[in-house]
């Protein structure tokens, strides 16, 4: 039996290998748990509202909005200004009011490309642009609400993220402590199997 080997007990070899296994398996599972919810991180980008003609015939019955004046500033696609004229423009105004002005633009391009597409397919525009004022509102309206779960989603995976890195750090550090710790313990037992010297 050497001198190493002296100064450490088979149940502490198993320790000490079962510790290093413990800590290399948790280290793993850290470094994948911090690039999965990187990668759900990077996911977490606006969700497209886009109404796709395809949605529009799919739909019977159109729905009617609200009319009602307001001082809502945006530019008309052109193809959309002969459709909007009279009670019409009050008709949209309406629509537009609660929107910010990322999403009254989203709603004009995206309504401008419907119309466009349905009358090349002979469809009626009238009916065209109502199913989509119903359609493109609800597809708005879930867009807000998964913007605020995206945020509590998003909190919550840096939060994981910061924890793994912690329980990333503290498993190093377990295994340095545990390199570090043998080390003595081998060199202290040398130390007391040497011969005193007369």
């Amino acid at each position: 039996m050497s001198n190493h080997e002296k100064g450490v007990s088979p149940l502490e070899k198993f320790l000490f290998g079962f510790a290093r296994l413990v800590a290399l398996v948790g280290a793993i599972a850290a470094i994948v748990g911090i690039v999965v919810c990187g990668m759900f991180l990077m996911g977490m980008f606006d969700k497209s509202t886009t109404i796709s003609f395809e949605e529009i015939a799919s739909v019977d019955s159109p729905s009617q909005g609200a009319s009602g004046a307001s001082n809502v500033s945006y530019r008309l696609p052109q193809n959309l200004e002969q459709l909007f004229s009279g009670n019409n423009k009050n008709v949209l105004d309406g629509w537009l009011k609660g929107l910010d002005s990322k999403q009254r633009e989203d709603f004009l391009r995206n309504l401008s490309e419907v119309v466009a597409e349905g009358q090349s397919k002979g469809a009626d525009p009238t009916n065209i642009i109502n199913t989509y004022h119903g359609l493109k509102m609800k597809k708005l309206a879930q867009s807000e609400i998964e913007k605020y779960a995206a945020v509590a989603a998003r909190g919550a995976a840096i939060g994981t993220v910061l924890g793994l890195v912690v329980l990333l750090l503290l498993v190093s550090l377990m295994l340095v402590l545990l390199a570090i710790e043998r080390h003595i313990r081998i060199a202290t037992a040398a130390i007391s199997t040497q011969p005193a010297n007369p």
